[in-house]
């Protein structure tokens, strides 16, 4: 479970619009894409356990 919830953390955190650096052994890849006004975050983390988990964001401003 632990292992899951820091898959979670991590893919969270790298899916910012300012991500910071991912942990020590983690292999990450960031894919960042831009339409329409708002910006899709796609990341793609493996642990050092080979644990791998994938996710995506999508930002968009605040219209009034």
């Amino acid at each position: 479970r632990n292992q899951y919830q820091q898959l979670w953390r991590h893919g969270w955190q790298q899916t910012q619009l300012r991500a910071i650096s991912p942990p020590a052994n983690w292999q990450v890849n960031r894919m960042q894409t831009s339409q329409a006004g708002c910006v899709s975050i796609s990341v793609t983390l493996v642990s050092p356990g080979g644990r791998a988990g994938e996710m995506t964001r999508l930002h968009c401003p605040n219209r009034q």
